[in-house]
C-alpha cells in the first residue's frame, strides 16, 4: 500500500508528489486581507470620503505624519500678527537735569531774571566761539588752558540758561541776536574776524584784551541780576559769574601784560 500525502494524490509509479502543503500560517493571511478589502469597500462605500480607513478608526498614517510634519517645520502662511508696541521712550536730561533744555527755574521770576537769561545766553555763546578760536589759534600752554576753562565753564550755562527760557514760555536768542552791538562788553563782526586774522603772540595778546572787556560785561549783567531778580536760582547763577569770571579777569590782565613786554 502506497503512503497517501497531505493533498491525496500518489504519483503513477508509487512515490510521493512535490506539491507544497499550504500551511495554516499563508490560509490566516488570506482571510486577513480579504476581511480588510471587505472593510476598505464598507467604509468608502456611497460617502465620498476619500479618507483612510486607519484614520477614520483613530489611527494615523505615515503619509498623514509627513505632512503634518512639513506644515510645521516648512514656510506657513500669512498669519495675523499682533501690532508691536511702540519702544518705550528712554528720559533724557531734558526731563531729569535741573535747568536743562525745557526746565524753568524752581520758583516765581521777575522781568530781571527773563532779562538776565535772554542777555546772557548770546553773551556766552560768543564768549564760547572766542575760546573755540584761541584753541585753534593759540600755542602757549597757560593760554589754551584758559580757552579750555572758558568754555567748559560757560557752555553748560548756555543750556541751563535755555532751560530756564523755554519753561517760562520766553523766546531763546541766538548767538547773533547782538551782532553789531558792542554793548555789555560784545565784539562786533569786525572785531572777530580781525581777531581771526591774527596769528602766534598777536592773537593771544588781543584775545585777552577783548575777553577782559566782554568778561566785565558779564559782571554789569550778573550784578544787575542780583539786585533786581528774583528767582534764587538765576540770582545764584549770576553771583557765580561775578566770582569766577572777576578772578579770570585778573588772570587775564596778568597774561596780556607778559605778552606785551
Amino acid at each position: 500500500m502506497v503512503p497517501a500525502y497531505d493533498d491525496g494524490m500518489t504519483s503513477p509509479h508509487g512515490s510521493h508528489l512535490s506539491q507544497p502543503r499550504v500551511s495554516s500560517r499563508v490560509a490566516g493571511q488570506a482571510v486577513a486581507a480579504v476581511a480588510a478589502a471587505v472593510l476598505l469597500a464598507a467604509c468608502g462605500d456611497g460617502t465620498g470620503d476619500t479618507s483612510s480607513p486607519m484614520a477614520d478608526h483613530g489611527m494615523t498614517s505615515s503619509s498623514s505624519t509627513n505632512t503634518t510634519d512639513s506644515t510645521t517645520t516648512g514656510t506657513q502662511g500669512p498669519s495675523a500678527t499682533a501690532p508691536s508696541s511702540p519702544a518705550p521712550t528712554s528720559p533724557t536730561s531734558t526731563a531729569s537735569a535741573p535747568g536743562s533744555k525745557g526746565t524753568p527755574a524752581a520758583g516765581p521770576h521777575n522781568a530781571a531774571d527773563v532779562e538776565f537769561a535772554s542777555g546772557m545766553v548770546p553773551h556766552h555763546q560768543q564768549a564760547v566761539g572766542m575760546a573755540a578760536m584761541a584753541l585753534r589759534h593759540g600755542g602757549t600752554p597757560d593760554f589754551v588752558k584758559l580757552a579750555k576753562a572758558v568754555k567748559a565753564a560757560q557752555a553748560p550755562e548756555i543750556e541751563q540758561m535755555s532751560g530756564w527760557l523755554v519753561g517760562w514760555g520766553e523766546p531763546v536768542p541766538g548767538a547773533s541776536s547782538h551782532t553789531g552791538h558792542t554793548g555789555a562788553g560784545m565784539m562786533s563782526q569786525k572785531d572777530l574776524d580781525d581777531l581771526d586774522a591774527m596769528m602766534g603772540s598777536g592773537f593771544e595778546g588781543m584775545w585777552l584784551t577783548l575777553m577782559v572787556k566782554h568778561h566785565q560785561g558779564a559782571l554789569d549783567m550778573a550784578r544787575a541780576e542780583v539786585a533786581k531778580g528774583q528767582n534764587a536760582e538765576v540770582r545764584k547763577l549770576a553771583q557765580s559769574i561775578i566770582t569766577s569770571q572777576t578772578a579770570e579777569i585778573a588772570t587775564m590782565r596778568k597774561m596780556a601784560d607778559a605778552r606785551a613786554s
